[in-house]
């Protein structure tokens, strides 16, 4: 667990270990809990719970009956029940709660580029590749998309910040969500 202590922080646990939520799919605990493991070799701290989180959407989405709020509840569900303590912060910090929040703020949004506004004001952290923003952005453009993989592309790609990640990540669980025949056509060819 402490050859990933050092490294930057950064969004990439989420990048890497989302193919923890394929392999479990439909089992979000599961696919949280070996994202924990393998992510704990290249990163530390909220890093690893950001692509626990990840992975237990993405392992919810790929069940048959699950819905954008179930993925948003399994995420949720994955984060830290306890207060994390982060190095750019000076108390610990309620993930679920956090998450919780962003979500209630993006609520309503018209589309996924009116969820930039909310996001930018109440979530932007020092660093536009740290990983409580990118999970924060995944998330909350899922939901404005409504799972919809190519506004989650949209959305994602024009946020800003850690754009690329995030349209990557949101526009996966959308893809698990619905399906490969949801992916556009011009996109496939």
């Amino acid at each position: 667990h402490a050859s990933g202590h050092w490294n930057i922080v950064t969004g990439s646990a989420m990048m890497g270990c989302y193919p923890c939520g394929v392999y479990h799919a439909g089992d979000p605990q599961s696919a949280a809990a070996n994202a924990l493991e393998l992510a704990y070799h290249y990163q530390r701290g909220f890093d690893v719970h950001g692509a626990a989180i990840i992975c237990a959407a993405a392992a919810e989405a790929l069940r048959p009956d699950a819905t954008v709020e179930s993925v948003l509840e399994a995420a949720i569900e994955a984060a830290p029940a306890d207060p994390v303590v982060y190095f750019n912060r000076h108390s610990p910090r309620d993930a679920r709660a956090h998450l919780r929040g962003a979500l209630a703020a993006v609520e309503g949004c018209p589309d996924v580029l009116a969820a930039r506004k909310p996001l930018y004001e109440g979530y932007l952290e020092y660093n536009g590749q740290d990983p409580w923003e990118v999970v924060t952005y995944t998330l909350c453009t899922f939901k404005v998309a409504n799972g919809d993989v190519w506004q989650c592309m949209l959305g994602g790609a024009n946020i800003g910040r850690d754009s690329d990640t995030i349209a990557n990540l949101s526009a996966m669980l959308a893809a698990c969500l619905q399906g490969t025949a949801a992916i556009p056509e011009h996109l496939l060819s």
